[in-house]
């Protein structure tokens, strides 16, 4: 049983960032190459799989070992540090605890049982329309939903005749849409087949929460499918989404 591992405070936060939205819980998986979590919402709406590589951290060492943590307690241990300090987290095979070093404090975080965790969500292939879009795109259409009254739900797709990705809200009195023509999109692989997918605003606004007008967000849809969303907070660090439809027409 071997976990030794120190990062900045700002890597292993920014991180945690990932899976906050949606649990409160989290399994990871300490592995040579990094560290992995793939956890669904309570509600099992919304998933995440995010992962840190090992080449994000200053000094890593790992064997596969399996521990689950109550992420508010790790963030209040890691409160402590400023951004930039170095922080030291070892698994104390002993105690069965998280020794954390964050500034000048010493920390024994207690583990949750990994088999007390809901069990992985599993990642749904989705190749009908597959494109990319900047970060800005979604957390506009994020606001502008929102901005309606009344309103708890939001649409995307992609419309193959106009061959246009589009977001469309409606509220009690007001509505809203978004649509970007094919040659403004950072990336097209796939669209002929098109598709809708309407989701919880509640749902789609938390897992835009980590992600930063910048980034390359890689959206894959189908009618009445997930939606998937797929980018790269850092150069060591990989996340994806997924949200189950809020409506299934037959």
């Amino acid at each position: 049983m071997t976990f030794s591992a120190i990062c900045t405070k700002q890597t292993i936060s920014d991180y945690l960032a990932l899976l906050d939205p949606l649990v409160d819980e989290a399994r990871f998986h300490l592995g040579a190459e990094g560290i992995r979590s793939t956890m669904a919402d309570p509600a099992t709406v919304a998933c995440v799989d995010a992962n840190l590589d090992a080449g994000a951290f200053e000094s890593y060492e790992a064997d596969g070992e399996t521990i689950a943590v109550n992420l508010g307690k790790l963030k209040d241990m890691l409160s402590v540090a400023s951004s930039d300090e170095l922080v030291y987290l070892d698994l104390n095979e002993e105690t069965r605890k998280l020794d954390i070093t964050a500034g000048v404090v010493d920390y024994s975080l207690a583990l949750i049982d990994p088999e007390a965790i809901r069990d992985e969500p599993t990642f749904t292939d989705i190749d009908d329309s597959e494109f990319v879009v900047d970060g800005r795109t979604l957390l506009t259409a994020g606001t502008a939903a929102d901005n309606l009254d009344e309103n708890d739900h939001i649409t995307l797709g992609f419309d193959t005749l106009d061959e246009q990705f589009t977001v469309t809200a409606q509220g009690d009195t007001d509505d809203m849409d978004i649509a970007i023509d094919r040659e403004d999109l950072i990336a097209v692989s796939a669209y002929e087949a098109g598709g809708t997918t309407l989701l919880s605003l509640d749902y789609f606004q938390a897992v835009l929460k980590p992600i930063t007008k910048d980034v390359d967000v890689r959206i894959q849809l189908k009618d009445d499918h997930p939606l998937r969303l797929t980018f790269d907070p850092s150069e060591d660090c990989t996340a994806q989404y997924m949200i189950a439809p809020r409506i299934q027409r037959d």
